[in-house]
């Protein structure tokens, strides 16, 4: 995972926080994206029982991109109504 300052690729692994930081959503919507597979999973690891999914950044940088589309066009078509 790219700290601070380091070079980021399309394939780089984030966490389900990280996700839901640059969705500005809850980690549920996260969870919600990937259950109806609109983000898949890229990699699982497991602590104890507990699973963490990794998401790849350009997956999530395609949902947010789609979001922010959205909502532009709900802007303009309220300005038009």
């Amino acid at each position: 995972m790219c700290k601070g300052g380091e070079n980021m690729t399309d394939d780089e692994l984030i966490s389900g926080a990280e996700a839901a930081r640059l969705m500005n959503a809850k980690r549920s919507e996260v969870t919600h994206y990937e259950k109806r597979g609109t983000l898949p999973v890229a990699k699982e690891e497991w602590e104890g029982n507990r699973r963490k999914p990794w998401y790849r950044r350009s997956d999530v940088e395609k949902i947010v991109a789609f979001r922010q589309a959205r909502d532009n066009m709900n802007a303009v078509s309220a300005e038009n109504a």
